[in-house]
């Protein structure tokens, strides 16, 4: 659909606002998901620094 559009600023606008909004809600859906797992996946290991960098290499 939006490549249907004709060249204008308005469009090329449009275009670019698109693609915001779908690099920054990747992140928003994906929140819940990870943090269901941790709790699932680290509800025995202790607080530590080991857990801090298994937490990030999940999110990766």
């Amino acid at each position: 659909v939006l490549n249907q559009l004709p060249i204008t600023p308005t469009s090329i606008i449009i275009q670019l606002l698109y693609c915001i909004a779908v690099v920054c809600t990747f992140p928003i859906t994906l929140y819940p998901t990870f943090t269901i797992m941790e709790i699932h996946i680290f509800k025995g290991i202790k607080p530590s620094t080991k857990r801090t960098w298994l937490k990030n290499a999940l999110r990766a």
